[in-house]
């Protein structure tokens, strides 16, 4: 007992100097604002975002885009895939004209997140108006329109479409940033292995002086604003070199326009109040550019409710959107007749 006793005594002596070490140099390290979580850093026995990302179905880390489904996953969910995008194509062939689409945005235009979306509510409508349709989706969901824009260049330019539209608005004010919030999270995790998940500040402390490695700082994301006008303008530029038609949809969202839903806008407000310092700002961008489209005011006559949350549709509003995406189409496929 007496040795036990004395064990257990010289243990507490050690983890009280061990508290008293580390509690200096989390303070010592305050000073430089170097510091780090006193005695545990618990996001180091963590996977940060992938828990998360799976549980909306993605199974794939893009070290450039972030995020995505994988090609067999595409698969055995049932779409045929080009590029690693679901494409949907017309069942009859018979028709009197063709077109060849690719589809850019968030959750609201991913067919693999949602098999409800207008892009799937569009190809019976082009069928019946004679148009054999090949609907290429690199829509993704939390995508942001600088994702869309390295998802152009990294897949869409290998499918040579007739038409790009980038169907977008709602993610540009979480992070409107060519990096993506997952692989921001992975860097700073990367930058905290320095130090330990235990005692944080004394090991870094310790290996700092005594195994010193050269000084690496993690660059933040370098826009500070959301950047949708200028990655349309740099979609429409490709277009244009590459001699398809651009059309960049601002899409409607619960805040902007006439849509009411008390219940929606409470637990959603947030959001809203991001949406109500962008929109304005981007419908005033779209004045003077003929290949951009507000189409948030696309619900303003209903009386009923639009939205499950923010921005996301109840099933039967996609249809509204699908037969404005036709007008869209038949028109700019009207232009290009006149062209040739």
């Amino acid at each position: 007992m007496t040795a036990l006793g004395t064990r257990g005594k010289q243990f507490l002596v050690v983890v009280g100097i061990l508290i008293l070490v580390e509690s200096g140099a989390y303070f010592f390290l305050k000073r430089t604002q170097r510091q780090f979580a006193p005695f545990i850093q618990l996001e180091l026995f963590i996977k940060p975002s992938v828990q998360d990302l799976q549980s909306f179905g993605f199974d794939e880390i893009d070290p450039l885009l972030g995020w995505g489904m994988s090609t067999v996953h595409l698969q055995n969910i049932g779409f045929e895939v080009f590029n690693s995008m679901p494409v949907l194509k017309s069942r009859n062939n018979a028709c009197s004209k063709k077109v060849k689409i690719l589809i850019t945005g968030g959750s609201t235009s991913d067919i693999a997140m949602n098999n409800e979306n207008w892009p799937t509510q569009l190809i019976p409508l082009l069928e019946k108006e004679g148009i054999c349709a090949e609907l290429y989706i690199g829509a993704v969901g939390g995508y942001s329109s600088g994702q869309e824009l390295l998802k152009l260049l990294c897949d869409g330019q290998g499918i040579s479409p007739d038409i790009h539209i980038s169907y977008s608005g709602a993610n540009e004010t979480t992070h409107p940033y060519f990096v993506s919030t997952h692989e921001q999270n992975l860097f700073e995790r990367m930058m905290k292995t320095e130090t330990s998940a235990i005692f944080p500040n004394t090991v870094y402390i310790i290996r700092s002086t005594f195994f010193p490695s050269p000084k690496v700082f993690l660059r933040q994301p370098r826009q500070s604003n959301p950047q949708w006008g200028t990655n349309m303008e740099t979609m429409h530029a490709i277009a244009n070199e590459k001699g398809y038609a651009f059309i960049g949809v601002l899409q409607p969202v619960l805040g902007i326009g006439k849509v009411v839903q008390p219940q929606q806008e409470e637990q959603w407000k947030s959001m809203i109040d991001s949406y109500k310092k962008f929109y304005p700002e981007a419908i005033l961008s779209i004045k003077d550019k003929p290949y951009l489209v507000n189409m948030t005011s696309l619900f303003d006559t209903i009386q009923r409710p639009v939205y499950v949350d923010d921005c996301h549709l109840l099933p039967e509003m996609q249809p509204l959107v699908a037969t404005r995406m036709l007008g869209l189409v038949i028109e700019q496929m009207n232009k290009n007749d006149k062209q040739n």
